[in-house]
């Protein structure tokens, strides 16, 4: 037990000295790569900036689309930003403090405005590639200061809109599901009243029979037979020809020369004779 205890212990140490150790290198860095000229460069950059952004009132609507045509994506978005917060922000009044930065490889400049409503920070990352001089400002975020409030009455906003979403979704899909059990029967009742209303096709007439061609006529005889002697004389012959064709022949009558003969003998009732 005392063994896990000291694990435990050892364990957190090791992770608070490593968020200590992060937190004075960054620290260090920023301290070591922020010169106070050019820190100072950066304030008024960014107050000037926030002044000129906050001019534009929300209904200005061709500074965004020109600034986007020369090139500026950074100044046209805080543009778009600032006009989306206005009803929530109010005008411009005046600017209440500026500093400046180190972010990786921006430096940032970062203004807090005073407007009708609350407070508004105006957030710019300026790239430079020597470290000396602003080149271009990549991004701009404009960042309304809102109450505790106001914080958890949009987020109650955002999660009612949420589940609303999903439920509707939810009801939607139900219906649908439901509506299935009549579709169906529909689509039955249209398919059968289809096949009724169907027109009959009349069955294609059958072929006319082939007429068999006429007979060939008979050759005529090349030669008449004038004398009817002679007529009755080829007659006979092929009478004569077919019997003699026609008629089985006589089988001859076997002849034993064995002295034996078998005959049949039959017994007759004989009969007392009375006297």
């Amino acid at each position: 037990m005392k063994q896990f205890v000291k694990r435990i212990a050892l364990a957190l140490c090791m992770m608070a000295c490593f968020f200590a150790l992060t937190a004075c290198a960054s620290a260090n860095s920023e301290v070591e790569m922020l010169d106070p000229q050019m820190a100072a460069y950066i304030s008024q950059l960014s107050e000037q900036l926030t002044i000129g952004v906050a001019a534009i009132g929300p209904e200005d609507t061709e500074t965004a689309a020109y600034l986007q045509k020369q090139g500026e994506t950074g100044l046209s978005g805080a543009v778009e930003s600032w006009q989306n917060s206005y009803s929530d922000t109010g005008a411009f009044v005046r600017v209440v403090s500026s500093e400046a930065g180190i972010s990786e490889e921006y430096y940032t400049g970062t203004v807090m405005a005073q407007c009708e409503k609350r407070l508004v920070e105006f957030k710019f990352l300026f790239t430079s590639s020597d470290g000396q001089q602003i080149d271009a400002i990549d991004s701009v975020s404009v960042n309304p200061d809102y109450t505790f409030g106001e914080k958890m009455v949009k987020a109650a906003m955002n999660t009612a809109m949420g589940i609303g979403t999903v439920f509707c979704v939810l009801v939607f899909i139900s219906l649908i599901i439901y509506c299935f059990r009549f579709i169906n029967p529909a689509l039955d009742s249209l398919k059968n009243g289809k096949k009724e209303e169907a027109p009959v096709v009349a069955a294609a007439p059958a072929p006319a029979p082939a007429v068999a061609p006429a007979p060939a006529p008979a050759a005529p005889v090349a030669s008449v037979v004038e004398d009817e002697g002679e007529i009755q004389a080829v007659i006979a012959a092929a009478i004569a020809a077919y019997e003699a064709d026609t008629q089985a022949p006589a089988v001859p009558a076997y002849v034993s020369s064995d002295p034996l003969v078998v005959r049949p003998i039959s017994h007759g009732r004989r009969t007392k004779k009375r006297y």
